[in-house]
């Protein structure tokens, strides 16, 4: 269940990326490049670090050029974690870095790779096309799917309790 005392204390919100930030589809094209469809309403981190002092970043298993684009695109500079075989281990590794701890970090995940650090987080967020194990695990389900502005929702929720 998510609670206005669990957001006061974030100070780091990381989100997965394909499956979140994306519908979960990726182009091939016939050079070999790949491609992401991204939401353009799910662009709003600025915002939460400006409305909030949260900062945020990538937590992803790729390490495709494109991500790293849209990350830079969005302002994401400081705190992503690209290439990440093991997910859990990274977050706790970039929370040490800046002397956080697991309380410290609200996360967004849609699948099983996604299940340690989102039961490890201070607040967990799930898209609501995740598989049904992180829907459970997560403290706030949004309404809309992943790459449909789930993000945007989520930030806008932030910002929201953490106002009034």
């Amino acid at each position: 269940m998510l609670s206005k005392e669990s957001l006061k204390k974030i100070k780091l919100f990381l989100t997965d990326v394909d499956g979140v930030m994306t519908d979960g589809g990726i182009y091939y094209f016939d050079n070999g490049s790949r491609a992401r469809r991204y939401h353009m309403h799910d662009g709003r981190f600025g915002a939460l670090e400006r409305e909030t002092g949260i900062v945020s970043g990538f937590c992803t298993g790729e390490s495709d050029k494109n991500i790293a684009n849209r990350a830079e695109k969005l302002g994401l500079r400081n705190y992503n974690i690209f290439g990440a075989q093991d997910k859990l281990t990274a977050a706790e590794l970039l929370l040490k870095k800046n002397n956080w701890q697991f309380e410290n970090l609200a996360y967004v995940g849609d699948d099983l790779n996604d299940l340690p650090l989102l039961r490890k987080a201070g607040v967990a967020f799930s898209v609501n096309n995740a598989m049904p194990e992180v829907k459970a695990a997560a403290d706030y389900v949004t309404i809309k799917n992943g790459g449909e502005g789930a993000i945007r929702e989520i930030v806008d929720k932030i910002i929201s309790e953490l106002k009034y």
